[in-house]
């Protein structure tokens, strides 16, 4: 499990390469990832997309994303990640293969920048 130097390094790369990206597809490859999210891996899809990330903090152990729809300009939502056992949180190019432990994936519009 990783300690708090290496969630805060995640953290930042969070910041650099997600904050400001708009959700565009969600991929359940377990559904254990979700076990918290007791209404199922659907609903949990359908509430994510679309939502973009403002911000990347931690608190504890935790990383704490703060999400937005477009049309909000006040962000009461937040997707909570924990970073379990292997302590990763993986930024790929489209057409990689997936790696062997994905659980989720998540597809982000290009960064503000890119546009």
């Amino acid at each position: 499990m990783p300690e708090l130097p290496e969630v805060e390094v995640v953290r930042r790369g969070v910041a650099n390469w997600v904050v400001g990206r708009t959700i565009e597809h969600v991929t359940v490859n377990d559904e254990r990832s979700l076990r918290r999210h007791v209404a199922g891996p659907q609903d949990f899809i359908n509430r994510v997309t679309g939502l973009t990330v403002t911000d990347a903090q931690r608190r504890g152990k935790f990383l704490w994303l703060p999400v937005t729809e477009s049309h909000e300009t006040d962000a009461n939502r937040a997707l909570l990640v924990h970073l379990g056992m292997s302590g990763q949180l993986l930024v790929a190019s489209d057409g990689q293969p997936a790696p062997r432990h994905e659980r989720l994936r998540f597809d982000l519009s290009p960064a503000p920048s890119d546009t």
